[in-house]
């Protein structure tokens, strides 16, 4: 293994759960979304993507990595629910939850009284915290002057 990490293949998949598919695996990029073309009939968006994921070489073993994910509502009127925050511990692989260090605005459609919710993922569960809370207060701000503008 590498000392910046593991190898990253190219897979070239389609399909969820039960349907999910793996029709071949690539070392390089380029070759992949070449064979990602001809798979899909030359449409760039078609059943098949390309997909990265970590090669560790045989001995090697993958480590698990642990960080906080903090989530906020932003209420239609402005105001803020903070939700809990909840370590994740997970293998490399599991794209599940945001990465550490985003934060992602999510728009809250058809949640009644709720304009966005809010995540924010790092290994510190104050920094989690404090850039779910910053994200929700700015948009929360944002939302309020729009009101007022109308």
């Amino acid at each position: 293994m590498e000392a910046d990490g593991p190898k990253t293949l190219y897979a070239l998949a389609k399909g969820e759960y039960s349907d999910y598919q793996v029709l071949a695996v690539f070392d390089d990029e380029k070759t992949a979304d070449e064979i990602k073309a001809l798979a899909n009939g030359g449409e760039r968006y078609g059943e098949y993507d390309v997909e990265e994921m970590p090669y560790y070489e045989y001995g090697t073993k993958p480590k698990r990595s642990s960080w906080y994910v903090s989530a906020v509502k932003v209420k239609t009127d402005g105001s803020l629910d903070h939700e809990d925050t909840v370590l994740l511990t997970q293998w490399p692989w599991d794209f599940r939850h945001p990465e550490p260090g985003n934060t992602v605005a999510h728009p809250n459609h058809g949640i009644r009284d709720v304009e966005y919710r809010v995540t924010a993922a790092h290994p510190k569960k104050s920094m989690a915290e404090k850039r779910a809370s910053d994200k929700a207060a700015k948009l929360a701000a944002e939302l309020i002057e729009k009101k007022e503008e109308d």
